[in-house]
């Protein structure tokens, strides 16, 4: 997966514009003209600048390792161009009251309320996308409430030229492989997925959440779905006259929602960095960049009040 995900990002973005330089000749200028090429020409999301700087930074190591660079200007360019790359980056986690307008909205529509059951799914377990969209009825343990992650889900060109498909292959990390516990609300999601396909009587190769071809689920539909839900919302009356619009925002960010969510309700981050199969607790961590300033003034509020225990009462000071 990786392999052709970096053979695509390369003759994609980097291979027009890096591509004809030998390797001794670039640049410093070259890769900061290059990064920010990718942020303000091309458009790219942060996060998928900073897949291509994971892998393009890696090779210009190994060629500073075979002598070839005196040192790699990749670090460099990218730690001074960070604040552009940061701009194109989409918002991480939906707000509450976003949440709310979303889910209110497809839920009475006739055209989005067949993908309801989905996106509340992902933002009820954290799981990443490809995670749930390989999910099958093997993997859900009704009785002890668990789902076990155990394989993703990926559309890419495989080894042969068949093009490109489908492909179930094990997580990339070992702490991506977990268990995840069931709330009720996502246990009555699945048992109402499970009643429905059996119902219709049709094989869905055993996936939960089958596409109409009852094939995975590309998630590259899913994130257009996204983009036009978000724009007829925000041109609906509902919108306009409750003055919360919606960001673009992908798949992934019912991810971060998720986590958001779990933080504002107090659970230890070690919890959530378990459900979530994050390797560390740093990258939980990070996750966490939305908090609104009303949580913020609560725990403002919180520390006041333990504050106050011993603070003196101050007399006035005469103007």
């Amino acid at each position: 997966n990786t392999a052709s995900v970096y053979n695509i990002l390369y003759r994609t973005h980097v291979a027009p514009e890096l591509g004809k330089h030998t390797i001794s000749s670039i640049t410093l200028t070259d890769i900061k003209k290059f990064y920010i090429g990718l942020a303000e020409e091309e458009k790219l999301k942060g996060s998928s600048i900073r897949v291509i700087y994971a892998f393009f930074n890696q090779l210009l190591d190994s060629a500073k390792d075979d002598y070839l660079l005196a040192n790699n200007p990749s670090q460099k360019a990218f730690r001074e161009i960070s604040r552009i790359i940061e701009k194109s980056s989409p918002k991480n986690a939906l707000t509450k009251e976003e949440e709310s307008a979303f889910f209110k909205f497809i839920s009475e529509s006739k055209v989005y309320s067949k993908w309801q059951n989905l996106f509340l799914f992902l933002v009820g377990t954290g799981l990443r996308a490809g995670e749930a969209f390989a999910l099958t009825w093997d993997d859900i343990d009704f009785e002890n409430g668990t789902i076990s992650v155990n394989k993703t889900s990926k559309y890419y060109k495989g080894i042969s030229e068949e093009g490109f498909s489908f492909h179930c292959s094990p997580p990339k990390t070992k702490s991506s492989i977990r268990s995840v516990p069931m709330s009720n609300s996502v246990k009555e999601i699945l048992a109402y997925e499970k009643r429905k396909q059996a119902d219709s009587k049709i094989d869905c190769n055993g996936l939960c959440f089958p596409s109409r071809n009852n094939h995975p689920i590309n998630v590259t539909s899913v994130d257009k779905t996204l983009i036009n839900i978000v724009n007829k919302y925000n041109e609906s009356p509902e919108a306009k006259e409750s003055g919360v619009f919606l960001p673009h925002f992908s798949v992934h960010t019912f991810r971060h929602t998720f986590a958001t969510r779990m933080f504002e309700s107090g659970v230890d981050p070690r919890i959530t960095q378990a459900i979530l199969g994050h390797s560390s607790i740093n990258m939980t961590m990070n996750v966490y960049t939305d908090i609104s300033q009303e949580l913020r003034q609560k725990g403002m509020s919180e520390l006041d009040k333990h504050l106050a225990e011993f603070t003196p009462k101050f007399t006035p000071i005469e103007a």
